[in-house]
């Protein structure tokens, strides 16, 4: 495993990424700046998006909704704008304030849902 932090970026395009994780400036970067939001994607895993998205009206994120529909159900609620997720968590499953590469589950499964029909997945979304 490398030594490198990575993260899991998911662009409003589908497109679905590992890019370097260097620290909160990267994560800012990554989803075009703005204020960070953590959202809680279970085990142990944030995703970082624009807290005021909704407000700047950029376009919803469905790969990262229905990611994060998939792993906590929430529903009724939407991302909006690129998304960038880490574990939040060390190995030894603790809180200690620094970010760590997500489980290669997390990219496979955002990739999974890229691959699904574009038309279902956006009907999953907004109804």
């Amino acid at each position: 495993m490398s030594s490198t932090k990575t993260m899991i970026l998911i662009k409003t395009d589908g497109t679905v990424s590992e890019i370097p994780n260097t620290g909160y400036e990267s994560i800012v970067a990554a989803i075009g700046g703005g204020l960070l939001e953590a959202i809680p994607m279970g085990d142990g895993h944030a995703a970082y998006i624009d807290e005021e998205g909704k407000l700047k009206n950029l376009p919803i994120n469905p790969v990262a909704t229905f990611l994060w529909y998939k792993r906590l159900q929430p529903m009724g609620d939407f991302l909006c704008g690129d998304c960038v997720i880490v574990r939040s968590v060390n190995d030894e499953g603790e809180l200690d304030g620094e970010d760590y590469t997500p489980c290669p589950e997390i990219r496979k499964t955002a990739e999974e849902i890229r691959a699904m029909d574009d038309l279902a997945r956006c009907h999953f979304v907004t109804t």
